[in-house]
């Protein structure tokens, strides 16, 4: 009688330890509409965000571009999967790293520039010759200004 007593306690001790509560894990974002998951699905990119812990930031960022890309009249009409599709390039390219363009040296820069003076008039910005003639007011008189000015 002892041996299942003691047997009894045993199992007793196990199903209690098995009623503890579980550390509850991570749990992807569902949809009720199974015509929303189906078109996830057929973009593996966004489907491994869904269901990866650590890349949760990327999938709401998607949903906000889905969120966008509802009101634009360029999408209204498009199909959800194209949609998607979109959306996981845009938070692609946000997260890209930008490119990286070497730093070149003023020295070279300034070697290298062209050292010709212009030949023809579209040769300066805006295409026009700079106007020198016409005089510089704020070192002027009053009288001189009146003086510049074209009579009538």
């Amino acid at each position: 009688m002892a041996k299942v007593a003691r047997r009894n306690r045993q199992l007793e001790g196990q199903v209690e330890s098995l009623r503890q509560p579980v550390e509850e894990g991570f749990v992807p974002p569902t949809y009720e509409d199974p015509s929303i998951q189906d078109a996830i699905d057929t973009v593996p990119q966004l489907v491994a965000w869904q269901y990866d812990p650590d890349a949760q930031d990327k999938f709401a960022r998607a949903i906000e571009h889905d969120e966008l890309l509802k009101v634009e009249p360029a999408w209204q009409n498009r199909p959800l999967a194209d949609r998607l599709v979109e959306v996981t390039r845009r938070v692609l390219a946000e997260a890209a790293p930008a490119p990286q363009t070497q730093r070149k040296d003023p020295q070279a820069v300034i070697a290298a520039a062209p050292t010709q003076s212009p030949q023809q008039i579209s040769d300066f910005k805006g295409g026009a010759l700079p106007n020198k003639t016409e005089p510089d007011y704020s070192r002027m008189s009053d009288e001189e200004i009146i003086r510049s000015l074209p009579r009538m």
